[in-house]
């Protein structure tokens, strides 16, 4: 609806007020120019006050007169303004009870999508086996523009994603689990020859999966083998420690020029006796870090030079 359709009666003339505008402008001109670079003396003092007043008293009419004039002319614009106003809040009202009852119509059509669309949610949770599943409902899904299959497919794809990461999380909890296992076993292997277990915290840190098993299996392995070297340098300290001292021989006297000289002799208990020993065994790989352990500790208590070690890789078939 247009302005002329709405308001076809409404006429207005501009106000015209009656004023001989270029007299009175000629009458204040006389007046200012009359003092225009006027030097005020002593004698003047009391005229020019009178004309001050005066002057005053024309200021205050002419504002009287301008202020009558404007209250006369503006008085049915005033009313004219109230009365339109009044129109124009009518028509806001109506307007904003159009809008409420559009906002209206379109809640209670999201309303309807929103439980279109839970229905979805619900049934492909229910196909996937993920009743427990939180799925919040987007407010693109609730737009009249919203595909049915884009939303489902867009429910799946959470849906999936989900289940991919219980996946993952279950895959690397079972990879840890493994990962211990792996290393319990081969500690218990290791153990085994040794008078000795020590504890699992010193493999606590291979249990990382950064490390690769292999590498972590190795590192197990430099453990015992550092454990042993440590435990035979124990053993050596003990060995010597508890090793008979020779006795200090009591001072002979100096032979006399006749004696015939005497032919030294080694009393059969300061010559030990030695022995050889031959060990021939087979055995596995994971064992060789334990072997060369037990070795080390058998070259210790052998004479020097003398402990030879060759090692032959077999067939399975051997």
């Amino acid at each position: 609806m247009t302005q002329q359709e709405l308001l076809p009666a409404l006429q207005f003339t501009p106000p015209v007020i009656s004023l001989n505008f270029e007299e009175l402008t000629a009458r204040v001109r006389e007046i200012t120019e009359r003092y225009t670079g006027l030097v005020v003396q002593e004698d003047d003092v009391t005229a020019i006050k009178s004309e001050m007043a005066g002057l005053n008293h024309l200021a205050t009419q002419l504002a009287d007169a301008r202020k009558d004039a404007v209250a006369r002319v503006s008085g049915p614009i005033k009313a004219f303004e109230e009365q339109v106003k009044g129109l124009e809040a009518e028509i806001k009202t109506t307007r904003t009870f159009l809008d409420e009852q559009v906002k209206a119509h379109i809640q209670r059509e999201r309303d309807s999508r929103r439980a279109s669309v839970q229905v979805t949610i619900d049934a492909l949770k229910d196909e996937h086996g993920c009743k427990d599943l939180d799925i919040p409902i987007q407010e693109g899904w609730l737009n009249k523009t919203a595909k049915p299959t884009v939303i489902s497919a867009e429910v799946q794809a959470i849906i999936l994603t989900h289940k991919r990461q219980i996946e993952e999380a279950a895959r690397l909890e079972q990879a840890k689990k493994d990962r211990v296992v792996a290393l319990e076993g081969h500690c218990k292997t290791m153990e085994q020859g040794r008078g000795y277990v020590l504890p699992f915290s010193k493999f606590a840190h291979l249990q990382s999966l950064d490390l690769p098993l292999a590498d972590a299996l190795a590192k197990a392995g430099e453990i015992y083998a550092a454990e042993d070297a440590k435990i035979a340098e124990i053993e050596q300290r003990k060995l010597a420690a508890t090793a008979p001292q020779p006795k200090p021989e009591p001072p002979k006297e100096a032979p006399h020029w006749t004696d015939a000289p005497e032919v030294p002799t080694v009393p059969a208990e300061a010559r030990p006796l030695r022995k050889s020993m031959i060990i021939t065994g087979t055995y596995n790989s994971e064992n060789g870090p334990a072997i060369q352990a037990l070795y080390r500790q058998i070259k210790l208590l052998c004479l020097s030079d003398t402990c030879t070690v060759k090692i032959t890789e077999l067939d399975h078939a051997q």
